[in-house]
């Protein structure tokens, strides 16, 4: 998972996209076998180029990303969040 968050302040979670992972390049990947098979948030300009997806509840959960996606296979699905209210209460989050 990619968090965007400001780290100086551990107890108040601060989403801001400038702490937000940029220009991620997944390219021949192949992410098998999780519940979850990447959750970004944030991420922005990036792609996934030639991978593969296998998991078990959804393949790429994505918050107010921006990631271009070109000859890779999902075999799961991708589910877009436009809200953290909307992110699955059960991923573990990283912070």
């Amino acid at each position: 998972m990619f968090p965007c968050e400001d780290y100086y302040d551990k107890y108040n979670y601060t989403e801001d996209p400038k702490y937000a992972p940029q220009k991620v390049i997944l390219n021949r990947c192949e992410i098998v076998n999780n519940t979850w098979g990447a959750m970004w948030w944030m991420v922005g300009d990036s792609y996934v180029i030639n991978c593969h997806f296998a998991n078990k509840k959804i393949d790429m959960g994505l918050l107010k990303c921006g990631v271009t996606m070109e000859n890779s296979t999902f075999s799961t699905g991708n589910q877009l969040y436009a809200d953290v209210a909307q992110w699955p209460k059960d991923v573990k989050i990283l912070w």
